[in-house]
Formats: structure tokens, C-alpha cells, sequence
């Protein structure tokens, strides 16, 4: 997560007023860790995170994949997500 610092001015104002926001970039990175002992895996990209059962793995990178294909201009990001969860399960694959 990247501060941003906009600058906005209404159309009567003289000065411009300043504020600063978090904003989601395109070049977060997203993992996915993989807990043993709870037998789930955690997906994390800035302050979001989830929890997940390890079986549903397969059911997670499915559904990124369709967030791709549904909403190209967000593919990028979804792409991020989509890599860790395979990483996850090719390391997970390695393993056994």
C-alpha cells in the first residue's frame, strides 16, 4: 500500500487543500503461507488477509482466475493473487 498525496481545489477556493489516502497499487505483492498445524493457508496483498481450509486451494485459484476473465482492467491484480496460490500448491505439491 503506497500514501498518495492528492491536491483538490474548488472552483471559488484560492488555495488548493492537500490530503493523503492509502491506495491499492498495482504492484502489491500477494502471498500465501501455508499453516501445518491449522492445516489452512493464508492469502495476504497490503492490510487484507483470509484464512482458508487448505482443500479449498483449488477453489481459490479458480475463482481469481474468473475475476480475470470477469473484470479485465483489474486482471493485473488479480494475476498477483492467482501466482501465490499456484506457488502455494506447486510448493505444497513439492512437499508430499
Amino acid at each position: 500500500m503506497a500514501w498518495r498525496t492528492h491536491r483538490y481545489r474548488f472552483a471559488n477556493d484560492r488555495k488548493p487543500f492537500l490530503f493523503q489516502v492509502r491506495e491499492l497499487t498495482p504492484s502489491m505483492k500477494t502471498t500465501a503461507t501455508y499453516d501445518s498445524a491449522a492445516d489452512t493457508f493464508t492469502l495476504e496483498k497490503g492490510i487484507w488477509q483470509g484464512t482458508f481450509p487448505i482443500v479449498d486451494l483449488p477453489k481459490w485459484v479458480h475463482f481469481y482466475r474468473q475475476q480475470m476473465e470477469r473484470y479485465p482492467a483489474h486482471a493485473g491484480s488479480y494475476a498477483e493473487d492467482v501466482k501465490a496460490l499456484e506457488a502455494l500448491a506447486a510448493e505444497l505439491r513439492w512437499r508430499q
